[in-house]
């Protein structure tokens, strides 16, 4: 299969590292690329935030700042799950969501596959630290494109100095209209390496992968879950478990058959080739 799939983890492992490692787990049984896990350092929440009231049943905490803080693994715990994931031949990706989150991830952690999440789109001082410590530290790029419009993303300086591109709308969960082919095909078109195109899945069930990968896609990113009914804000809405992954990795392989050359040496077949000499009046 050409089209790698990462498996973000984001922060339905619970804060738990013993629960992380079961999807990780389950990532290695299903055959995927990679998983990502998200970095933040609580501390640099924005106050506005900070004590944001939160709904009991799906919160680790009362207030915005006490759910993160709750769900957040230091970089100690980060390694040993990097580790973990690299044992089982997995990439270990990822999301830095802060200028502090993405120092411990490339410089004490040594993580190689960093994301930059869609809300950082155009930060200038995250783009450029991880740019200029792209060669240094051995890194390959990650950006998604949720939360800007086509022309800001079109426009983005930082667009060809990532090695990958996620299409993403941030709706949790969006409908196959929002998805917008279209919008993903002139984000594709702008990219310089057709290997760079790549899809963050928000869409219900993935049902829009698919399409993605027949635009382009060669990467796929699909939130993950080992159960839909788990305590958190995103198992029901965007999230696949064991199964669904399965359905969507034969769903992808499925697409990219459809663009497989069957005959190489020909562009008919026998029995076409049969019926032009018949209607040529050349039949033997």
């Amino acid at each position: 299969m050409l089209t790698r799939v990462i498996l973000e983890l984001g922060c339905n492992h619970q804060g738990s590292v013993e629960v992380a490692k079961q999807m990780i787990d389950d990532a290695q049984r299903l055959g995927v690329w990679g998983v990502k896990i998200q970095k933040r350092h609580p501390e640099s929440i924005p106050e506005e935030q900070k004590n944001l009231p939160r709904h009991a049943k799906d919160s680790f905490g009362e207030t915005y700042y006490e759910h993160r803080k709750a769900l957040e693994f230091s970089v100690e715990q980060v390694m040993e799950l990097k580790a973990y994931a690299e044992a089982k031949k997995l990439a270990f990706v990822v999301s830095v969501f802060d200028a502090q989150s993405a120092k411990d991830m490339v410089e004490r952690a040594l993580v190689k596959y960093v994301k930059l999440p869609s809300q950082f789109l155009l930060d200038y001082n995250l783009n450029m630290y991880l740019i200029l410590n792209k060669v240094e530290y051995c890194l390959m790029l990650i950006h998604s494109t949720g939360m800007h419009t086509v022309q800001e993303v079109l426009n983005c300086p930082f667009l060809n100095r990532f090695d990958v591109t996620l299409y993403c709308r941030s709706i949790y969960p969006c409908t196959f209209e929002q998805v917008d082919l279209g919008a993903a095909r002139a984000i594709f078109d702008q990219l310089v390496c057709p290997a760079a195109r790549g899809y963050s899945s928000h869409d219900k069930d993935g049902a829009a992968i698919p399409w993605m990968v027949a635009l382009g896609a060669r990467w796929v990113e699909r939130h993950y879950t080992l159960d839909k009914t788990m305590k958190g804000s995103d198992h029901k809405t965007v999230s696949s478990n064991f199964e669904d992954v399965q359905r969507i990795m034969t769903d992808i392989a499925d697409t990219e058959d459809l663009f497989v050359v069957k005959n190489a040496t020909s562009l008919a077949s026998e029995a076409e080739i049969k019926n032009r000499l018949f209607y040529r009046g050349k039949a033997e």
